[in-house]
């Protein structure tokens, strides 16, 4: 039933207008456990119009949602948004026909889509997904092969972190594209943050902290739980307090500066 409305919404306009929009919904698949319920991809074309004096042109969006088992909440995630104008007239129209297939894994700790009949999979863990607000940890630009076993996000975010160094090989794999790589970046830090008592997470966690920012990314938020790790790690501190002097890059200065500040004061609901 879901999309059911939009797609009548989307009939209604195209009588109205004589511009028809397109909506393709995948088949919702149930979540065997866990707080999601079930999920699907929905494929929505919407052709070119006009609004305040400016036209827009035809775009094309990919949308997988994620439905949870408590009322009204809804995860989405957008995969795809194009235009005519970012794209070739080929690639838009491929992007406007691609179908998806939806997998849970059996704990239903990840989620696959696969775009080409279950030869590749786009992979997303899903143990950072808690409220709808938030995104699950995926790379936009991998492909995995097969599900069985299902791929390591433990060793996917290892990669990511790795990433902070610039000369790095992950660094080359996954910042092809600057919006992307702080994406992923994000992702692989909460995913780390919620994993942060497995030592290998959090060495690459801290590591990744002390890089200097460059012009391909931007991960001054991208640590989310390393004041959290600093309470109770004083060798950190004194690493922290140790690199100020020479922290020449703005961005890393005011890491180091605002965790200092926020180790000093009372933590979260300090009585």
């Amino acid at each position: 039933m879901k999309g059911l409305v939009r797609i009548a919404v989307s009939a209604a306009l195209c009588l109205l207008v004589g511009s028809c929009s397109d909506l393709w919904t995948s088949p919702v698949v149930n979540a065997p456990s866990g707080p999601w319920r079930d999920a699907y991809v929905e494929v929505e074309y919407e052709p070119s119009f006009s609004r305040g004096g400016r036209t827009y042109p035809p775009h094309v969006s990919h949308t997988l949602y994620l439905d949870s088992r408590r009322p009204y909440n809804r995860a989405q995630v957008t995969l795809v948004h194009e235009t005519t104008r970012s794209v070739s007239e080929a690639q838009f129209e491929r992007l406007r026909q691609t179908r998806y297939e939806v997998r849970f894994a059996p704990d239903a700790h990840a989620l696959a889509l696969s775009t080409d009949g279950g030869h590749a999979f786009m992979v997303f863990d899903l143990t950072t997904l808690h409220e709808r607000t938030e995104h699950p940890f995926w790379c936009k630009h991998r492909l995995f092969r097969a599900l069985d076993p299902w791929p390591d996000s433990r060793a996917l975010a290892l990669e990511v972190l790795a990433g902070a160094d610039s000369g790095s090989r992950a660094r080359r794999v996954h910042a092809t594209d600057r919006a992307v790589w702080f994406d992923e970046f994000e992702g692989a830090t909460r995913y780390a943050c919620e994993h942060r008592d497995e030592p290998a997470l959090r060495a690459a966690l801290v590591e990744a902290f002390f890089r200097p920012d460059d012009s391909d990314s931007e991960t001054a938020l991208g640590y989310p739980c390393i004041s959290d790790i600093a309470r109770d790690d004083a060798a950190l501190v004194a690493r922290i307090r140790a690199a100020l002097p020479g922290a020449q890059d703005p961005r890393l200065r005011g890491r180091l500066e605002n965790t200092i500040r926020s180790v000093e004061l009372p933590p979260p609901n300090h009585p």
